[in-house]
């Protein structure tokens, strides 16, 4: 990251915007929500998944979620799934009997996944829930899924990056008898282009003119290539910056998203901690202003997988008192193993299972964790 860093110029007006917040905000609750793979916090993802609730009278599913997405410690205190948004069907609940959900650490990845389930326990399992599941039905809803089907731990899970990855196995006692469409969202990962999304919304000029904050190729997100980000639509030449996070869960321990009102921008939000800054010049373009920031990245395979997140900040007084407007987030991750794998099997004493995407791609369901996350 340090070729990153010579590039990215921190401002003191930046600096002022971060004390602002911190001092207004209120101190991070212990209940925060963290999605993985962050590219999918506010958009679908690109595939999805049956497993865990495919199968009835029987199955056993390891759901694989790499550490590094999760932060170095998390007190998980639930977690949860979404319909897969390009399903049209709704979903009808259903009562799981002798239903076991167990989690714990394990030293495999994505890429070295065992398809016998015993391999891929590496450390203690922890019992987390046992007894009868009642599925959720799920109606077909506009837009971005809500996290519906949910776990709640009666006791939190303590996890640290240190011991490996989270394993969070299924298992409904039996072999199965028949299957059931139920469909969660879900990333198929390929290790030749990263991928991106935006997340939350722009905020308002006085001019109330239409604009976007985008990072406009996935391709080049990978240790030796670029990333890019492109801002455009803008009515004047604003002082423009990029600023630049590893979070949008929290900022000094704040939480985000921040409601910006409280500083005099309504309908602005804090989407990303900031941690990088850089100036992002704009340029006439037709009839409009806009500008492209890109810079190359370290061919360094520690980056991959590394997820990172930019928002613009544009100065312009006469918009609010704050005299600036935050666009939307945009979450970037670079290529890599993946962030997730899954195995299944119909028999839940079957001592092997298959992949998700077999072995042409690593993939899982997007997941929301809740508790103590960063």
């Amino acid at each position: 990251m340090q070729d990153i860093t010579r590039r990215l110029t921190t401002k003191s007006s930046i600096a002022c915007v971060a004390s602002a917040i911190a001092i207004l905000a209120v101190p991070a609750a212990a209940q925060a929500a963290k999605v993985i793979p962050a590219s999918a916090t506010g958009a679908d993802a690109n595939d999805g998944s049956y497993f865990p609730f495919v199968y009835e009278g029987g199955s056993r599913t390891q759901h694989l979620v790499v550490g590094k997405y999760i932060g170095v410690s998390a007190v998980i205190q639930g977690f949860a799934y979404r319909r897969d948004g390009a399903n049209q069907n709704a979903y009808t609940a259903r009562s799981v009997p002798n239903f076991t959900v167990t989690m714990g650490t394990t030293s495999v990845t994505p890429a070295t996944m065992s398809t016998t389930f015993a391999t891929n326990r590496t450390g203690t399992m922890t019992t987390v829930f046992n007894g009868t599941y009642n599925r959720p039905a799920v109606p077909v809803m506009p837009g971005l899924q809500p996290f519906l089907i949910s776990f709640k731990l009666a006791t939190p899970f303590i996890f640290q990056s240190a011991q490996g990855n989270l394993l969070i196995e299924f298992s409904e006692a039996g072999q199965a008898n028949q299957k059931s469409e139920y469909v969660v969202d879900a990333h198929r990962n390929t290790a030749s282009t990263g991928s991106t999304a935006t997340f939350g919304v722009n905020g308002p000029f006085r001019s109330a003119e239409t604009y976007s904050f985008t990072c406009p190729d996935a391709r080049g997100l990978l240790p030796g290539g670029s990333l890019s980000l492109t801002a455009s639509g803008l009515a004047s030449q604003y002082p423009t910056a990029v600023l630049f996070g590893f979070s949008n869960v929290s900022f000094s321990q704040i939480p985000l998203p921040f409601d910006l009102t409280a500083v005099g921008a309504k309908g602005n939000f804090a989407y990303i901690s900031i941690d990088l800054t850089a100036v992002l010049p704009l340029q006439a373009s037709g009839s409009s202003f806009a500008g492209t920031l890109k810079f190359p990245l370290p061919n360094d395979k520690n980056l991959a997988d590394l997820t990172l997140f930019a928002q613009a900040l544009f100065l312009d007084a006469s918009s609010n008192s704050f005299g600036s407007v935050w666009s939307n987030g945009v979450a970037m991750s670079l290529a890599g193993e993946g962030p997730g794998q899954l195995l299944y099997q119909s028999d839940s004493t079957s001592p092997t299972g298959s992949f998700l995407f077999g072995n042409q791609a690593t993939g899982a369901p997007v997941i929301q964790l809740t508790g103590g996350v960063q």
